[in-house]
């Protein structure tokens, strides 16, 4: 069973990260996500995303790079599907049957049960993802119309404080990517340590409406949020399955072909392998050096001691703060967006048990 390292050291990502090129153009990302992470398994666990969900043949690509046995662990991918594809909630155990097959034509075996089983799981857990998918569209939200202001940076630091301050969940992973996402947008000048791409391209190429390729509208809806939480789920995942004491087969590695987790979250932001805490991390070191200073300063004023676990009215009314603070920042018909979310999303699914 794979074991966090215990020495606190930092794996720098060039040492964490293998890339492979596709047959199908598009670059597969095997991503050892916490950055505390020893490697030294002989067994890897790979914890796939929805496009390696559906080609599985990308896995086959993949062996020459991994030169290990691996374990395919799909249910964060899973998780992914049910945050953003309706077609997928209404039947689970058909689509996931659907999946499964691909991967058994790849020689994977899979229990006889498993799609139901992995369904009942996920109608099990449904409070639980609707709660944790409900804070990731509310502060995404918050994230986009901050990007979206023309205001100078005094202003980004006071909206950020603000949301740091008020009485909502503190998504800690999330907040951290609003942070560092508008410190790029006042500094777009900045590159990633070696990189030929500006940092806040990913940043801006990731919050775009996609009008085209994903037929969003040009304003914030719940399919725009639902869209962008399904890309970040698999960091957030990953995370909250490790908080939750998740038995990894082997050494969870992330396989991904999303460029804004393997070209930026994993790398600048990745996660920490601390038990009961969904925790992530900020490696400034990734920063050039004119930039580390300040960033490390932002950073640093989002802290807030622990509040401990809240009671139920306690979440509830905090949900409530939360999805009242992104309507302040969104224009009309955002907010009707937001209030069909909350009605539609959150009402069915207001409290939430721990995953089991």
């Amino acid at each position: 069973m794979y074991q966090p390292s215990t020495t606190g050291q930092l794996v720098p990502y060039i040492k964490r990260l293998l890339v492979a090129e596709g047959s199908g153009g598009a670059a597969t990302a095997v991503i050892w996500p916490f950055v505390d992470q020893a490697t030294a398994e002989p067994l890897l666990e790979l914890l796939i995303d929805s496009n390696v969900l559906l080609r599985p043949k990308t896995l086959s690509e993949l062996k020459p790079l991994l030169r290990r046995p691996y374990n395919l662990n799909i249910n964060m991918a899973l998780v992914e599907q049910w945050l953003s594809n309706e077609a997928f909630r209404s039947d689970p155990a058909a689509k996931i049957s659907e999946y499964v097959s691909g991967f058994v034509r790849e020689g994977f075996y899979f229990p006889k049960d498993f799609a139901l089983d992995r369904a009942q799981w996920l109608q099990r857990n449904s409070e639980a993802l609707r709660y944790n998918g409900a804070l990731q569209f509310a502060y995404i939200a918050l994230t986009k119309k901050l990007l979206d202001s023309r205001e100078g940076n005094d202003h980004t630091l006071r909206q950020l404080t603000r949301i740091r301050d008020a009485d909502i969940p503190r998504f800690s992973c999330c907040l951290l990517l609003a942070a560092v996402s508008l410190f790029l947008k006042n500094n777009q000048h900045l590159k990633l340590v070696g990189d030929k791409t500006n940092a806040y391209s990913y940043v801006r190429a990731f919050f775009d409406y996609q009008i085209k390729k994903k037929k969003e509208a040009p304003y914030i809806t719940a399919r725009y949020l639902q869209n962008r939480a399904g890309d970040l789920s698999l960091w957030l995942s990953a995370s909250l399955f490790n908080a939750l004491g998740a038995e990894w087969l082997g050494e969870p590695v992330v396989v991904t072909q999303d460029k804004i987790l393997h070209r930026f979250v994993f790398r600048l932001m990745p996660l920490v392998s601390r038990p009961e805490v969904v925790s992530c991390s900020y490696l400034s070191s990734e920063l050039p050096e004119g930039g580390r200073t300040e960033m490390d300063e932002l950073v640093a004023a989002l802290g807030k001691p622990h509040r401990g676990p809240p009671t139920r009215e306690e979440k509830c009314q905090r949900l409530r703060n939360l999805f009242a603070l992104a309507n302040e920042y969104c224009d009309a018909q955002e907010r009707v967006e937001l209030d069909r979310i909350w009605e539609e999303w959150i009402v069915p699914g207001f409290s939430a048990p721990a995953i089991n």
